[in-house]
C-alpha cells in the first residue's frame, strides 16, 4: 500500500481518482487543487507518490510543481492530463516523470502506472544510494582514485586525486583521462601510454613501473605507485577503468633513508669484519714471531758463531714472513761502512736476486736512511731515493722493504733488511713485532758470545799456562846450554893451558905446539858463539818487552838504503849455512826498485829472522829465495822456502808470542818470540806481514811503505 497525494483542480475527477486508489488498496493522504497547496501538502505529509494534473490552478502549472517536488523532496510524480501537445510533452519529459495517465483512465491502468512508478523510484533510490555509497567510499580512500568510462573519459575523481593532480572534479569530469593524468617513465623521461585504455584493452589489472612520476596541473613531478584496473558490469563487459595513484614521496624518502642506513650498517659490518680479520692476522703474525724466536733459539747451539746465528735469524725471518730477500749488514766500529755479511734468498726468487755478500755501503753517503737506524728505529717502506744503492738495485718499484736495527746493548752494530715483491704488504704493527723479534735475537747472540767468550777464556788460560810452561822449559834449556858449553870450554882451556905450561918446560917443537893452538882457537870460538847465542836470547826478550810498551823514547832514525847492494850482502851471510845443509839459496832485487829511506837495523832484523827460520826448518835439497820489488810507493820483500807447509789455521797464531806449531816436524825449537818480534817491528815501520803456505811452499811477505830517496830529499 502506498500513500499518495492527488493534485487535481476538478473535484469530480479528484473524487473518482480517490475512489479508484482506495479500491486498489492505496491511501490518499490529501487532495490539492493548486501548485502552492501541493507543495505545502508534500512538505507536511511526505507521500510515497504524487498524481499531478498538468493543468491546475495557480501561477505554477503541474510541470513546474513536479520539478520542485523532485528536486526538493525526491518523490516520484505521475502526470494526469487530457492534453498532450508537443510543447507540453517536451516540458514534461524534461522533468523525468515516472509515468502518464491520460484522462479518462481505467482503474487497471492507474494501478499499473502507480506500481511501475513506485518500483522505478525504488530502483532509482537504491541505485542512488549505491552510487552515493561508492562516492563516499572513494572519497574516504587515502589513495587518489580516478574512474573513466569505456571511452577513457573521466567520470569521477576522489578528493585525494584532486589534491594530488591539482584538478577539481568539476574541471576534469568528461575530459579524456590522458589529457589530465600524465605519467612519466623515469628511465626514459617519456610519457607512458594511456594506462586507462591499456587496462581496458588487456582486461586485467595493470601495475605500472615503480619508477614513475606524475606531472600535476602545475607541472610538478611527483613519484607515484599506480595500478589501472578495468571496470566490468554483471555481464563481464568492460564499461570503464579506474586508476589508483599513491604518492610515494615519503615512501621513497623512507626507503632511501633505510637503504642509506643499511648501507651504513653494511659498511660498518665490513669495517668490523676487516678489523677482525686484521686483528686476526696481527695475532697470527705475533704468534708467528714468537714461533720464529723459538725456532731461532732451538737452532742456536752454544758453539754457534755470530755469523751462524745471524744466518739462522734471517733464514727464519725470510721463511716465516715469505720474504724474497733478507740480509744482515754489519757496521764498522766507527759506523762509517756497512758490510753485507749474511743473506737469505727464497727458492722462488733465486733467478731475480744475485748474491750481495761482501758488498760495502758508505753509510755517510745515505744519511737519511741510516739516521733512524742509528737511533734504534726501524724503516718501513722508506722513500726509494733514501735507499743505499745496493738496496735500490734489489728493490723493484712495486716491492716493499723493511730495515730494522741490530744492536748489542746500547751500540747499533748493524741492520737486518727484508725485501718482498709479491706478498701482502707489511704494516706498522707487524714491522714493530719484527723489530722486537730481531732485538730479542740479539740477546741470543750476546748469550752465545758470552758462552764462547767464557770458553775462550778457559782455553786461553790453558794455552797461556802451556805456553808459560813451554817458555820456562825452552828459556831454561836455551840459557843453560850455552852456560854448560862455556863451562866445558873453560875447563878444556884450563887443561890446554896446563898442557902449554908443561910444553914450555920441555923442548919446544912447532909440531907439538901447533895442535894445541888450534884447539885453543876452537874453544875460544865456542865461547864466542855460545856467548852470542845467550846475548841474542836476552836481547830478544828485552826487545819484545820494550816493543810491548808501545812507546819509544825517541823516533827511529831513517837513512837511505840501496837494496841492490844491501840485500844481497845480507843474504850472503847465510851462504855457508845453506850449503852445509844442502839448501839452494837465491836473492833477486828488482832493477826498478829505487833507493829508499828506512830504518836499516830493523829491516836487517826482519830479513835475518825470516832467513834464519827458512834455513833452520827447510829440509835438504830445498830452495830458499829472497826477493825485493816495488809496488807503487811500497817495497815488498818475500822470503820463500820449499819443503814445508804451514796449516792455514796457524797463519795468525804463529805471530803470537811464545806460540809454536804443535806438529813436531814444524817450528819445533826456539822460544817462539822471533816472528812475534818481527811483526811488531814491521808495524813499527808502518808496514804489514803476511804468510802464504800451500803444497810444500811457504812465503812470508813483508810490505813496507818506505819513502823513495828523491821524495825524502
Amino acid at each position: 500500500m502506498a500513500r499518495i497525494l492527488v493534485v487535481e483542480d476538478e473535484s469530480v475527477a479528484a473524487w473518482y481518482l480517490q475512489e479508484a486508489l482506495e479500491n486498489l488498496g492505496h491511501q490518499v493522504v490529501a487532495n490539492a487543487m493548486s501548485g502552492e497547496e501541493a507543495l505545502e501538502e508534500v512538505d507536511q505529509t511526505q507521500p510515497d507518490l504524487v498524481l499531478m494534473d498538468i493543468r491546475i490552478q495557480g501561477d505554477i502549472d503541474g510541470i513546474g510543481v513536479a520539478q520542485q517536488i523532485r528536486s526538493r523532496f525526491d518523490i516520484p510524480v505521475v502526470y494526469l492530463t487530457a492534453h498532450a501537445d508537443d510543447s507540453t510533452l517536451k516540458r514534461a519529459i524534461a522533468t523525468s516523470p515516472f509515468g502518464y495517465l491520460v484522462k479518462p483512465f481505467q482503474e487497471r491502468e492507474v494501478h499499473t502506472t502507480i506500481e511501475i512508478a513506485l518500483r522505478r523510484h525504488q530502483l532509482e533510490k537504491r541505485s542512488e544510494d549505491t552510487k552515493q555509497w561508492f562516492i563516499n567510499t572513494f572519497d574516504s580512500i587515502d589513495n587518489a582514485t580516478i574512474a573513466t568510462d569505456r571511452n577513457g573519459n573521466i567520470t569521477f575523481i576522489n578528493p585525494a586525486a584532486e589534491a594530488l593532480i591539482g584538478w577539481s572534479q568539476q574541471e576534469v569530469v568528461g575530459k579524456a583521462a590522458n589529457t589530465v593524468v600524465k605519467i612519466i617513465d623515469v628511465a626514459t623521461l617519456k610519457e607512458i601510454e594511456n594506462p586507462f585504455l591499456q587496462a581496458m584493452q588487456e582486461g586485467i589489472p595493470l601495475n605500472l613501473s615503480e619508477d614513475c612520476l606524475l606531472r600535476t596541473k602545475d607541472g610538478i613531478e611527483i613519484p607515484i605507485d599506480s595500478t589501472a584496473t578495468p571496470i566490468k558490469n554483471n555481464n563481464s563487459e568492460i564499461i570503464g577503468s579506474v586508476l589508483v595513484l599513491q604518492d610515494v614521496t615519503l615512501h621513497q624518502e623512507a626507503r632511501s633513508e633505510i637503504e642509506e642506513r643499511n648501507f651504513t650498517l653494511e659498511l660498518r659490518e665490513v669495517s668490523l669484519v676487516a678489523q677482525l680479520q686484521e686483528r686476526t692476522v696481527q695475532l697470527q703474525q705475533a704468534l708467528s714471531c714468537i714461533q720464529l724466536l723459538k725456532h731461532v733459539v732451538d737452532r742456536v747451539s752454544n758453539n754457534s758463531t755470530q755469523t751462524q746465528i745471524l744466518q739462522i735469524i734471517i733464514s727464519e725471518l725470510g721463511r716465516v714472513l715469505k720474504a724474497d730477500y733478507c740480509c744482515v749488514a754489519l757496521y764498522s766500529v766507527n759506523q762509517i761502512l756497512a758490510t753485507i755479511s749474511c743473506e737469505y734468498i727464497a727458492d722462488e726468487a733465486l733467478e731475480n736476486y744475485s748474491s750481495g755478500l761482501g758488498v760495502q755501503i758508505d753509510m755517510q753517503s745515505f744519511p737519511d736512511f741510516y739516521r733512524p737506524l742509528l737511533e734504534r728505529d726501524y724503516w718501513l717502506s722508506p722513500p726509494w731515493e733514501f735507499l743505499p744503492t745496493p738496496y735500490q738495485n734489489l728493490l723493484t718499484r712495486e716491492g716493499q722493504i723493511l730495515s730494522c736495527p741490530l744492536f748489542d746493548g746500547e751500540q747499533v752494530i748493524g741492520e737486518v733488511t727484508l725485501l718482498s715483491t709479491h706478498n701482502a704488504p707489511w704494516y706498522e704493527l707487524q714491522a714493530e713485532l719484527i723489530s722486537q723479534v730481531i732485538s730479542q735475537c740479539t740477546v741470543v747472540i750476546r748469550q752465545a758470545n758470552s758462552y764462547q767468550s767464557a770458553q775462550e777464556d778457559v782455553r786461553d788460560e790453558k794455552v797461556l799456562n802451556r805456553l808459560k810452561d813451554h817458555f820456562v822449559s825452552v828459556v831454561s834449556r836455551d840459557l843453560f846450554t850455552p852456560i854448560a858449553n862455556m863451562r866445558m870450554a873453560v875447563e878444556l882451556l884450563s887443561s890446554l893451558v896446563s898442557s902449554l905450561q908443561r910444553a914450555d918446560q920441555e923442548t919446544e917443537t912447532p909440531l907439538n905446539r901447533q895442535p894445541l893452538w888450534q884447539q885453543l882457537e876452537h874453544y875460544l870460538q865456542v865461547l864466542r858463539e855460545e856467548w852470542q847465542q845467550e846475548s841474542n836470547l836476552i836481547g830478544d826478550l828485552l826487545n819484545f818487552q820494550n816493543l810491548n810498551l808501545e812507546a819509544l823514547s825517541e823516533p827511529l832514525p831513517f837513512y837511505p838504503i840501496d837494496f841492490q847492494q844491501w840485500l844481497p850482502q845480507l843474504v850472503n851471510r847465510f851462504w855457508e849455512q845453506s850449503v852445509s845443509q844442502r839448501q839452494v839459496l837465491s836473492c833477486q832485487v828488482s832493477l826498478e826498485l829505487p833507493t829508499i829511506v828506512s830504518h836499516e837495523p830493523s829491516l836487517e832484523r826482519i830479513v835475518t829472522e825470516l832467513l834464519s827460520n827458512a834455513c833452520k826448518f827447510s829440509p835438504p835439497d830445498s830452495r830458499i829465495a829472497v826477493t825485493a820489488q816495488g809496488e807503487g810507493e811500497n817495497v815488498v820483500i818475500q822470503v820463500t822456502n820449499t819443503g814445508v807447509t804451514i796449516p792455514p789455521e796457524e797463519f795468525d797464531r804463529i805471530f803470537e808470542p811464545f806460540y809454536q806449531i804443535p806438529d813436531p816436524n814444524l817450528w819445533n825449537s826456539g822460544t817462539g818470540l822471533g816472528l812475534a818480534l818481527i811483526k811488531k817491528i814491521v808495524h813499527l815501520l808502518g808496514g804489514e806481514i803476511q804468510v802464504h803456505s800451500v803444497d810444500g811452499e811457504t812465503t812470508f811477505i813483508v810490505t813496507l811503505g818506505c819513502i823513495p830517496l828523491h821524495v825524502q830529499s
